[in-house]
């Protein structure tokens, strides 16, 4: 529960940040931090999804965002230096923000995410194995996708069009793949019927731990930095 929490702390902060400098820096902990935990080919296989709609969005930030001297004309304003910033950290953004997140998710079995929600939100267990299985069918779809892409590119079938149609016919054979294991999931959940709590009979140990509450009041002082810096640099 503490990571969720992290992650959407992380996720305020970068979303408020005004920088560029500001969004590098907490994407180079981020990296650090998959690096400590043996994720970093994760995380690099993440942002090299989100690379491509990143440069897209940079670049139509760098053409509507006329900022600082100016650098190039175009007919409805020209580019500019803050410009140039402006798209580096529209480019950043979306790595920074969601990458945290991600990793907490993707990184957490459904059924410790369920135990954590259970404990700390006074939720009942169905509810929440419910939720962590929802909120972890996209990365595990993902991962499927990328499995299949993979052995089909090791096939030697490595065109953009090849790959673009296998990708197609494999969506929905994943779909099912992924739908079948949170199913196969959700029944050994119920199973288990004595971890199956009601609302009122809560755990008496607590899942936030005194680091968990610490790294929750790093983050939060990481949202206040940028707060204080947008209002600086606004």
């Amino acid at each position: 529960m503490a990571r969720l929490a992290c992650a959407l702390l992380i996720l305020v902060a970068c979303s408020c940040a005004p920088g560029a400098a500001f969004l590098a820096a907490v994407l180079i902990g981020e990296l650090v931090l998959a690096a400590h935990v043996r994720a970093l080919r994760l995380a690099g296989c993440f942002i090299a999804v989100l690379a491509a709609p990143s440069v897209v969005l940079a670049a139509i930030v760098l053409i509507i965002t006329p900022l600082g001297a100016p650098l190039a004309a175009l007919p409805w304003g020209y580019i500019g230096t803050g410009s140039i910033l402006a798209a580096l950290a529209a480019a950043l953004r979306p790595a920074a923000c969601l990458l945290p997140l991600f990793l907490s998710l993707y990184l957490t079995r459904p059924d410790d995410l369920a135990d954590a929600v259970c404990k700390t939100l006074r939720v009942p267990y169905r509810q929440a194995f419910a939720f962590a299985c929802a909120v972890r069918f996209i990365p595990d779809l993902a991962n499927r996708m990328s499995q299949k892409l993979e052995a089909h590119a090791m096939r030697g079938r490595s065109g953009i069009i090849a790959r673009a149609g296998f990708a197609l016919r494999s969506i929905p054979l994943a779909f099912r793949e992924t739908a079948r294991t949170m199913r196969e999931a959700m029944l050994a959940a119920e199973m288990r019927g004595s971890r199956l709590r009601p609302r009122g009979s809560s755990p008496d140990d607590s899942t936030i731990e005194p680091a968990d509450a610490a790294c929750m009041a790093a983050c939060a002082l990481l949202v206040a930095a940028a707060l204080v810096l947008r209002a600086l640099f606004a």
